[in-house]
């Protein structure tokens, strides 16, 4: 409980304040006052992030506040968009808690737009507050749809060609030691032990995706 005085106008033409009643033409407040709480998102950890077309990227935010949560009370992080407003915000993944320190374990979605000015904040539903988002822009890369492919089945000593896209640089492995960072190699004549699988990783410069 905190009790406040307010005494009326000075001879000076300023405001003073008594401690312990009220002046003359003066008011006297009591009650009980609960601060509202204070969320503060933490460091998010990667920046520039890569971004896939399919594949949702695993985000740790970390976040501390002051003040009491109710039951049932859910930690949410948000993503703003690439200018940093959260007018619309991308819900990233929910923690259910009222301890005042947590981290909320979220997942930036598949096909994000690239930017340079991505925020992300925590806010709680009881009571419904809105945090400070994390203080610095998070860059966001991205790589569009990959995709590779072959010629087979085929018989042993026939011509084996491999096919990719979506990237500028491709970096093949596969069975009987094969590698190349061709974007379509061939295998002129095949023998029994260039069967199996090929794995091509693709770059676009910034990020690279594997299939």
């Amino acid at each position: 409980t905190i009790r406040y005085y307010a005494s009326g106008q000075t001879n000076t033409g300023g405001w003073g304040f008594t401690s312990s009643s009220a002046g003359v033409n003066g008011l006297a407040f009591t009650g009980a006052f609960a601060l509202a709480p204070v969320i503060t998102t933490g460091t998010i950890s990667g920046s520039p992030i890569c971004v896939t077309s399919t594949d949702n990227i695993p985000v740790s935010v970390p976040y501390t506040s002051t003040g009491t949560f109710s039951t049932g009370n859910i930690f949410t992080a948000q993503l703003s968009n690439a200018s940093g407003s959260f007018a619309s915000p991308t819900t990233l993944g929910s923690l259910t808690s009222t301890i005042n320190n947590g981290t909320v374990n979220a997942l930036l979605p598949a096909g994000l737009a690239s930017g340079t000015g991505y925020r992300i904040r925590v806010k709680s539903s009881n009571p419904g507050v809105n945090g400070i988002d994390n203080g610095t822009n998070i860059t966001i890369n991205t790589i569009g749809a990959i995709s590779s492919g072959n010629n087979g089945p085929i018989c042993s000593g026939q011509q084996l060609n491999l096919f990719s896209n979506g990237g500028t640089s491709y970096n093949w492995t596969g069975p009987n030691g094969f590698t190349s960072s061709v974007q379509n190699p061939s295998i002129i004549t095949t023998v029994p032990a260039d069967s199996g699988v090929f794995t091509i990783i693709v770059s676009n410069g910034v990020c690279q995706d594997t299939t």
